[in-house]
């Protein structure tokens, strides 16, 4: 049981371990590795700086954002920041540039607070372009597609668990398996062969009793990964401000 308590926290980011592209950590392919240095050169053009210091930015954002999160170190950055609602790095410096920009122009018409506040929603906006074309952090985006709603209404505390229920990443076998620290992905419980986030959550026998409070809340039906950002964020339809809900 030690053996195993240790394997798992060697795991989250507070043990170091593998770096960020993850060429020590179990279950990371060369391919992988390729996307995230394809990726980083696309945001160096994009932002107009170096490679070198756009993998600098999103380094240290990870590492901040995943001890936020309580989330374990193989989570993505991409969910990571997406959790946290954390601005990544490049985007945040585009904004501050365009800010002073705007600022510094004698001729400008708007205030200060305005600027920056349509700079802000400029900001959001990219951040959910990029979430939704993301490739990292899949089951993250599948129950949490809207990045706009999440980051206006998210949770105020994300713990332990419920990181590891939105990520996908910790006590469940199919990522135990992935990180060569179960022999199957099969559940416990039920045997189902692959004991995913979505298994568990949502499928799993063994936890219906705890599923039916939820079940009579949203109208005595089984529960979906559609269901979560309501959950979570509340109803789509409800505005976000509470001044629109007056």
């Amino acid at each position: 049981m030690g053996d195993d308590t240790w394997d798992l926290k060697k795991m989250q980011v507070n043990y170091g371990g593998g770096n960020l592209c993850g060429e020590s950590v179990p279950g990371i392919t060369k391919i992988k590795y390729k996307e995230f240095v394809n990726e980083i050169k696309e945001v160096a053009i994009t932002s107009q700086l170096t490679t070198h210091a756009v993998l600098g930015v999103v380094t240290t954002k990870r590492i901040a954002t995943l001890r936020v999160t309580r989330a374990y170190r193989t989570v993505s950055a991409e969910a990571a920041l997406f959790l946290a609602g954390t601005p990544q790095g490049d985007l945040l410096a585009l904004e501050r540039k365009r800010v002073k920009s705007k600022l510094d122009d004698p001729d400008r018409a708007y205030s200060k607070d305005e600027i920056r506040g349509a700079e802000r929603d400029i900001l959001l906006a990219a951040r959910s372009n990029r979430w939704s074309r993301g490739v990292r952090g899949a089951w993250t985006r599948t129950i949490l597609p809207d990045l706009i709603r999440w980051t206006k209404r998210c949770p105020k505390d994300l713990t332990f668990h419920v990181t590891q229920a939105l990520t996908g990443h910790g006590c469940f076998r199919y990522y135990l398996h992935r990180m060569k620290r179960a022999p199957d992905a099969a559940c416990l419980y039920c045997q189902h062969p692959e004991d995913t986030a979505e298994h568990t959550i949502f499928d799993c026998v063994h936890w219906d009793p705890l599923r039916l409070p939820v079940k009579m809340f949203v109208g005595n039906r089984n529960i979906t990964p559609g269901d979560v950002q309501d959950l979570l964020c509340g109803p789509s339809d409800v505005p976000s401000s509470e001044n629109d809900r007056l």
